[in-house]
């Protein structure tokens, strides 16, 4: 997978998708990852699919396929949070 195809709003698409942890539909994503339009997700969940994150159940509904070692992001639990984003957060709580 080449990691300059997950950026943008497909990252965004992904990381809904992944937090979800069901199959969701197109307009789920369109609504839960706050995109213009259905065909906008469509678009992305294409390509996610395409990359080969993502799978289509039988209903075509799509469900992650595998977690994506994102550059600049880690996992934590189901959800996708920028790296340095616990730093800053602990020397604040000092």
């Amino acid at each position: 997978m080449a990691d300059e195809e997950l950026d943008g709003n497909t990252l965004i698409v992904y990381a809904y998708v992944a937090r979800e942890g069901k199959p969701v539909g197109t307009r789920d994503v369109t609504r839960g990852a706050c995109l213009s339009s259905p065909s906008v997700a469509h678009r992305h969940l294409t390509k996610l699919e395409a990359i080969g994150l993502l799978e289509k159940n039988e209903y075509g509904d799509n469900m992650p396929k595998q977690k994506a070692n994102v550059s600049g992001y880690v996992w934590v639990g189901r959800t996708l949070v920028p790296r340095y984003f616990s730093t800053p957060s602990f020397l604040w709580a000092l």
